[in-house]
């Protein structure tokens, strides 16, 4: 555990010339690292590289379960890879630019983007399932408290969205917006 909080953060740190998000896996101990290259990557503990993963265009987020490994890019995309296999599961047009924060939640997964939306996407299919809307620029963080979505932007703001509110629904998809405080 040593070597790998001093030797291999330089060796992932070295190999790295813009890391966007990393993400830990709990089985196996593996890091995953996002990258402006267009890389997203597999690291051991100790350091080594793993594998890499085909990307589009600069990997901007990568969030990790124990079947899929998922990643935002700077084109819009979310790009769903096969963890055992490395394989691309899935290709998801997002926005028209950015996908700058993926969470995983249950059965869905959650993008946040320079669109100024956070969606809603079911994994197994790549279904639009809701929108989020509030933020005025670019949604950069997210976190999921119970029914609560947690979406940080790049206005300054931090917007709550109840997920077990009554929503509008729009050609189909939950449109909701942020909580009043």
């Amino acid at each position: 555990e040593e070597d790998f909080k001093e030797l291999s953060l330089k060796k992932v740190q070295a190999a790295l010339q813009k890391l966007r998000s990393s993400d830990f896996a709990s089985r196996g101990l593996l890091l995953y690292s996002a990258s402006d290259d267009g890389s997203l990557r597999e690291w051991s503990h100790s350091g080594e590289l793993l594998r890499s993963f085909a990307g589009v265009e600069g990997v901007q987020c990568v969030q990790v379960t124990d079947d899929y490994i998922i990643g935002g890019d700077s084109s819009g995309l979310m790009r769903i890879w096969s963890r055992s296999s490395g394989e691309i599961f899935k290709d998801v047009k997002v926005a028209t630019r950015y996908v700058k924060s993926i969470l995983v939640s249950g059965e869905h997964v959650f993008t946040g983007d320079y669109c100024n939306l956070v969606q809603q996407w079911l994994l197994a299919t790549g279904e639009l399932q809701a929108q989020f809307k509030g933020h005025k620029a670019g949604v950069i963080s997210m976190a999921m408290a119970g029914n609560v979505l947690v979406a940080g932007g790049g206005d300054g703001h931090v917007l709550l969205f109840d997920q077990s509110k009554e929503e509008e629904v729009v050609d189909g998809i939950r449109v909701l917006e942020a909580v009043e405080s």
